[in-house]
């Protein structure tokens, strides 16, 4: 594909989704036709086929479609029909959409998209996988007995994970937001709340930030617990601190 550049991995547009539909002015982009929130994830099959997968939400458990992207030579394929590529913007198009990779996202326009009501591109950025753990003490008078959740995922382009214990339920989120527009944050937010009734509406009960690149970020509430490390060659966080 791309020279230096992998394409494989998982790409979600819940930057532009979450701009064009927040209740909050100071951030909110007007558009004509507010993007639904749209996962993309890319595998690689052979050497030279990828599988694309669009989902609607998040992650990829509302699936939308599936499709084969494949290089012959100097020519691209969608699904086995020819596509025109342009080098220099590195755009793939036909008469059913168009793909445009950048090193951080995808344009994304029609396919398996073209059945929602919007005529821009959807701008899919490319997420970063985080190694993470959650804990919990049910009796806040007895903070060291701790539930604990371990060995568990997360992406940074709105990824999230629910803990559920007798109950009491919390959603920890991380995402990457710009703030009024100009600055650039990644975002760790908990929630009292089930991720099936999250939305971005939801105030979190507490959340941090730090810089977009960051690597490591935590948050310590007493009654929930939570740190998250990047998946990076040699990354080391207390989920494999002692492991050979």
């Amino acid at each position: 594909m791309k020279d230096g550049y992998h394409l494989e991995g998982s790409y979600n547009n819940f930057l532009q989704f979450w701009k064009e539909n927040t209740e909050e002015v100071l951030h909110r982009e007007q558009v004509k036709s507010p993007h639904p929130n749209i996962h993309l994830a890319i595998k690689k099959k052979g050497v030279d086929n990828y599988i694309l997968t669009t989902s609607e939400g998040r992650d990829e458990n509302n699936k939308i479609a599936e499709h084969l992207l494949t290089k012959n030579g100097d020519n691209f394929f969608m699904d086995g029909a020819e596509l025109i590529y342009d080098p220099e913007s590195f755009s793939l198009k036909s008469e059913h959409g168009e793909i445009i990779i950048s090193n951080d996202a995808i344009h994304w326009k029609g396919y398996s998209l073209s059945d929602f009501d919007c005529t821009d591109y959807y701008i899919l950025k490319k997420s970063r996988l985080f190694s993470g753990w959650i804990q919990y003490p049910p009796d806040i008078e007895k903070p060291d007995d701790l539930i604990d959740l371990r060995d568990l995922n997360i992406h940074d382009q709105g990824g999230i994970v629910e803990f559920n214990h007798e109950s009491t339920y919390y959603t920890v989120e991380l995402v990457q937001l710009v703030y009024a527009h100009s600055i650039e944050i990644m975002k760790l937010a908990i929630y009292d709340c089930p991720t099936s009734a999250l939305t971005i509406h939801r105030k979190a009960i507490s959340y941090t930030w730090v810089n977009p690149s960051a690597s490591r970020i935590g948050l310590n509430l007493r009654n929930i617990i939570t740190g998250w490390t990047l998946k990076e060659p040699g990354y080391i966080n207390s989920n494999n601190l002692n492991k050979t």
